[in-house]
């Protein structure tokens, strides 16, 4: 008996899915912390690092990044800021191993290892076919499905580019697990919104445009909006937590000077700093000149022109 065949699914013809079929695998998701999430931006890549956790791996002195297809209803045990990568982008020709199942998790993980190496011989790994193989990940007729009633894990041996980046949004932390942390995160409470600001500003402070592509996307709610709903929604937190906290005090007349006052909170913003960057807000003249502003340096920043705060 295989260690897969307790997590073993089906593709069915049915449009209806019953308990244990498969669902099609066409993506999945780095969801990371805060922190760490503004240094991917930054660095462009998420890059890989060694397997700490209890994981067989974790003595093989082998470095992966982590990607899982599954989403978070209860909020994600991982953080709160995701990308999406294709699923062809992951797998990219490389060869699967069956690494284990952590059945301490509830639901039950199911863990693949993603390599470009040979390692057929390795004692932490077993090969795996997904075309002949009945386990929780298969391949049928060019598509790929997975089990969707367990945790699936992909452990990519490798780094993984942002410009293969299909869509950047961001998810609530759960609130009471933690996986990389535990009960010493600062960020189980923290909502996604607090951090959607953060990162926006910190994109928008440092002029990083990785995720630019992604980001420009039209709103699907409202397609004549030229950036995507994470903008949207960032911008909307950001001006929420700094347009009307203070009174505007300031004389500042030059567009110029405004924008720099504007630019320098956005990076005190970023960096957890409000205080600062409520301070350096209260510099402008109204909140109809912070609202413009802030327009102005999202407008320059995706090269767009007719962006707006949403009402």
């Amino acid at each position: 008996m295989a260690e897969w065949d307790p997590y073993k699914t089906k593709v069915s013809a049915r449009s209806t899915r019953s308990p244990g079929e498969a669902v099609e695998l066409t993506s999945a998701y780095h969801i990371a912390h805060l922190k760490i999430g503004q240094r991917i931006l930054e660095d462009g890549v998420v890059r890989c690092g060694l397997v700490f956790d209890e994981s067989r791996l974790n003595k093989s002195r082998t470095s992966v990044t982590w990607v899982s297809a599954n989403t978070w209803y209860q909020g994600s045990i991982y953080g709160n800021v995701r990308s999406a990568f294709p699923w062809s982008y992951i797998l990219n020709w490389k060869n699967i191993y069956w690494v284990e199942a952590i059945t301490s998790y509830n639901p039950h993980a199911y863990r693949f290892l993603l390599s470009n190496r040979n390692l057929n011989k390795s004692k932490f790994v077993t090969p795996y076919d997904p075309s002949n193989d009945h386990g929780p990940l298969i391949k049928r007729e060019n598509k790929w499905y997975r089990h969707p009633d367990f945790t699936s894990e992909f452990m990519v041996e490798g780094d993984l580019e942002l410009d293969h980046c299909t869509d950047m949004d961001f998810v609530e932390h759960n609130q009471s697990v933690c996986r990389p942390f535990g009960s010493l995160c600062p960020e189980r409470k923290t909502s996604k919104s607090v951090v959607s600001a953060r990162v926006l500003a910190f994109l928008l402070a440092n002029d990083l445009h990785c995720v630019d592509s992604v980001l420009k996307k039209p709103s699907i709610f409202d397609t004549s909006r030229p950036l995507s709903d994470t903008v949207d929604a960032a911008a909307t937190s950001i001006s929420r937590q700094l347009r009307d906290k203070y009174d505007y005090s300031g004389r500042v007349e030059s567009k110029d000077e405004q924008l720099s006052i504007l630019s320098a909170a956005l990076g005190s913003l970023a960096a957890g700093q409000k205080n600062t960057a409520l301070n350096l807000v209260s510099l402008l003249k109204s909140p109809e000149c912070f609202d413009l502003r802030l327009e102005n340096v999202i407008n320059r920043h995706f090269g767009t022109s007719g962006w707006k705060l949403p009402d």
